[in-house]
């Protein structure tokens, strides 16, 4: 794993870390080959917490990852968010 996602996983994981940090991890892990899986579960867990989570980037990588990994239809994101 590449120093800037460990950066941002070790930030997200302090006491009182900003929210974007995890996500941030996410789409770093996801530009790295290997590490999809690792960043889909980082990232769909996100989406999973609400509509408030679901920022357009978010939902785009979900999409993009869902594609590589053979995700299900019946379990990808809703594709009206």
């Amino acid at each position: 794993m590449r120093s800037r996602q460990r950066r941002f996983l070790k930030a997200s994981q302090l006491p009182d870390a900003a929210p974007y940090l995890e996500r941030f991890a996410g789409y770093e892990l996801a530009q790295c080959p290997g590490r999809e899986q690792v960043a889909y579960e980082i990232l769909r867990r996100i989406y999973d917490q609400g509509e408030s989570a679901r920022k357009p980037a978010l939902t785009a990588t979900l999409r993009e990852l869902e594609k590589k990994l053979d995700v299900p239809e019946a379990q990808r994101v809703n594709s009206t968010d």
